[in-house]
């Protein structure tokens, strides 16, 4: 008899998690929601944030007010999504650099991003260009790469800040490919971007959208694309796997979409299809693709074995390159 009580109060026990979990998940959100972007207003992150916001704000019923919470490389609005209420209603829409590459540096970032966040969608990724001079001596990536090997010299490579993902990309493909360069840094792409268009510079990695008109009137070369496949706007660009350099990890920029650690899963899986049925818009669709951006979501588990890859992958690149995090200027 007591066996068939305790089997009894077992099964009572999971079917009154499964309706708290059900409830949860109906009752959110029952006010705004936080959608806050850990940069300045108008960079892509921006972009991207309010045009999910607004799309956000039908599909849930409350309004997603963007909440801009820039500096610090991005670590002071990750702390505030990392240390909100586990409840839904506060999100951050970042790049990679404040989850998967500030924690490896000292000072380390006020929170833990391994328990204090949770990945919940990877909302678009980015392929990214290896560019060079227009009018310089390299026509693709494989030619840069013989000029520096035969020559020995450094590249001098232009880093939009030292320690971002940009950085890093560069610096695995240079491992890779078995040559050497100087970081020199700026402070953003745009500094950095006029001097290699006007040679003094030899190499630069950025987002094919902010240089479109640059490559369109030759000022710049795209010399590879750090993707599988190449990108369609841009056909008779190779990708750095045809150049000959064999990456462990073909590092692809993302936007992720995060909620306090410990959020509960139901409510988790509202905001992330949610988030799947606003990059199903056609118009949603479209405004990403002009802007250079993959709208594929990737969500709950996919993207968080995603984030995992990239920790491990930027803590080896950091390692064998020797980055001195002193550099950073968060």
């Amino acid at each position: 008899m007591h066996s068939v009580w305790r089997v009894w109060g077992a099964a009572l026990l999971l079917l009154g998690s499964a309706l708290s979990a059900g409830a949860q998940a109906q009752e959110f959100p029952n006010r705004p929601v936080a959608l806050v972007i850990p940069y300045p207003t108008g960079g892509p992150v921006d972009l991207v944030g309010r045009m999910l916001s607004e799309r956000l704000t039908a599909r849930l019923g409350q309004p997603v007010v963007v909440e801009n919470r820039g500096g610090a490389g991005g670590t002071i609005g990750t702390q505030r999504v990392a240390k909100a209420p586990a409840d839904g209603h506060v999100l951050l829409l970042t790049a990679q650099t404040p989850v998967t590459i500030a924690p490896l540096f000292k000072p380390a970032p006020p929170y833990d991003a391994r328990t204090e966040l949770l990945p919940i969608a990877r909302v678009v990724s980015t392929p990214v260009l290896v560019l060079g001079p227009g009018d310089g001596p390299d026509k693709d990536l494989a030619a840069l790469v013989a000029r520096a090997k035969g020559s020995g010299m450094d590249l001098n490579y232009g880093a939009p800040g030292i320690g971002n993902e940009m950085h890093l990309i560069w610096e695995t493909l240079r491992m890779s490919a078995g040559i050497k360069s100087t970081a020199i840094p700026y402070q953003g792409t745009g500094p950095g971007l006029i001097d290699l268009t006007a040679g003094r510079i030899d190499v630069m990695v950025t987002a094919p959208a902010s240089v479109r008109n640059l490559l369109a009137d030759g000022k710049l070369r795209a010399l590879a694309v750090v993707s599988d496949r190449r990108l369609e706007e841009l056909p008779d660009v190779p990708t750095v796997g045809e150049s000959g350099v064999q990456l462990p990890t073909i590092p692809i920029p993302w936007l992720g979409l995060f909620a306090p650690g410990g959020t509960p899963a139901a409510v988790a899986e509202r905001i992330y299809q949610a988030v799947l049925a606003v990059s199903e818009e056609p118009s949603y669709r479209e405004r990403m693709r002009k802007f250079g951006m993959d709208p594929a979501v990737k969500g709950l588990g996919e993207f968080t074995a995603e984030v995992d890859l990239y920790s491990k992958e930027w803590s080896r690149v950091v390692s064998e390159g020797g980055i001195d995090g002193s550099q950073i200027g968060r």
